[in-house]
Order: structure tokens, then C-alpha cells, then sequence
């Protein structure tokens, strides 16, 4: 019996140096990729930042912070950023909806990926509806701080999404709907009952099943329902 408790002792312990040594890979992982995106804050569109841009380095300097980001990744389409809020990063367009889930901006394999636009839509910010996918991270970062709009008070401190296009064209969309629904919903087959330019921000709901959804509408300027 005795034996048998050692044993019990040793396996519970083996289990939670294994748990500790994997929660320090997963911290250092979202650290890595938290520390690449404040980096490439550096060379966001003008619009998209107070600060002065920087030009990426491997760029001339008659060449803009665009050409730049481009330079560090050619899926890169523009720049998202709520005023008040941590969503501030490069949006970047892939081959699938699959490429960036785990990976970055720069191109490493991170838990955190990167904020992408659905593949489907093939026109960019050009088009009347875009879908924009990012993770729901536990510190808040990339989508994480979108479940806050279920709270009226903060949808109403933060109505406005901004969008730097990769041409440079500033576009705004006003949060007009906040809602959480699966992946069922006429939503993700690029459908929509609004009319206009409408940009809808997506992410996971932590604790609600693989399938669930939040997801945040914005309306452009002149687009109803």
C-alpha cells in the first residue's frame, strides 16, 4: 500500500513538473510574439499611430512605412487599430484560413498567429464586406480585449474600428452590433443582412465550446441596415 501511495506521489509529481515546464514554454511563446508586434508598431501607418513612423530599415528612404511592411511580409493588406483599446497590429490576407492561426506576422510559429482577413474575401477593404480573425489571447492581446464589448459602456468608449489600408486609405467603421454565435451563422458564409461597407471582427469565446463565436460589426460611413 505503501508502495502504491510512493508511486501515486511520484507520477502526480512527474505530471506537474511536465504541466510547469509547458506553462513556461507557452508564457515565453506569447511573450516572443507580444515583443514582435510592439516592434512592428514602429512601422504602422502614420494614421494608425501618434508617434512618428519609422522606416523599415532594409527600406530607402523615399519608400513609405507601407512598402516596409510589406517588405517583412507580402500578405500584408493594412493596419487595425481601436482608439482606447489593445488592438493596434498589421492585418494580413493568406491562402487559406488556416495559415496564420498559429503563425505570425514575421513568420513564427506562435500560439498568438496573427490578425488575418478571410481568404474568401477576395477584394480587401475594397469590397463591402470583409471578416477579420484573431485569437482571443488570456492577456488581452490580439482579439482578446473584444469580449469587453459586451459591456454597453465600453462598446460606448470604443465605437470606432480604424483601418490603414497597405495603399494608404483610412477607412472607419462604427460598431453598429455585438453578438455571440457559431460557426453556423450566415455570418461566416460572407453573408449579412446590413447594407454598405461592413467589417466584422471575430474571435473565440473562452469556456463556450469550439464552435461559439463573438463576433463585432462596424458599419462604414453611409451603411445601414
Amino acid at each position: 500500500m505503501r508502495k502504491r501511495s510512493i508511486l501515486l506521489l511520484c507520477v502526480a509529481g512527474a505530471v506537474g513538473l511536465l504541466s510547469a515546464v509547458n506553462l513556461i514554454f507557452i508564457l515565453r511563446d506569447y511573450a516572443a510574439a507580444q515583443q514582435e508586434y510592439d516592434e512592428l508598431r514602429a512601422y504602422a501607418p502614420a494614421a494608425a499611430q501618434a508617434e512618428p513612423v519609422q522606416v523599415y530599415p532594409r527600406a530607402e528612404a523615399s519608400q513609405t512605412t507601407a512598402w516596409g511592411l510589406s517588405g517583412i511580409n507580402a500578405d500584408y493588406i493594412g493596419w487595425i487599430r481601436i482608439p482606447g483599446t489593445a488592438v493596434d497590429y498589421p492585418i494580413v490576407r493568406g491562402r487559406d484560413n488556416e495559415q496564420y492561426t498559429n503563425t505570425t506576422f514575421a513568420g513564427e510559429r506562435k500560439r498568438a498567429g496573427a490578425i488575418f482577413m478571410d481568404w474568401r474575401c477576395k477584394e480587401g477593404f475594397g469590397g463591402p464586406f470583409v471578416i477579420l480573425y484573431g485569437h482571443n489571447m488570456k492577456s488581452g492581446s490580439m482579439f482578446g480585449s473584444l469580449k469587453n464589448y459586451r459591456r454597453a459602456e465600453y462598446q460606448a468608449a470604443h465605437p470606432e474600428i480604424t483601418i490603414t489600408t497597405a495603399s494608404g486609405e483610412t477607412l472607419i467603421y462604427r460598431i453598429r452590433e455585438v453578438r455571440v454565435t457559431d460557426v453556423k451563422d450566415g455570418i461566416f458564409a460572407l453573408e449579412t443582412e446590413y447594407s454598405g461597407r461592413v467589417l466584422v471582427l471575430c474571435t473565440c469565446v473562452r469556456g463556450a465550446g469550439e464552435d461559439v463565436r463573438l463576433v463585432v460589426v462596424g458599419l462604414g460611413e453611409g451603411s445601414g441596415q
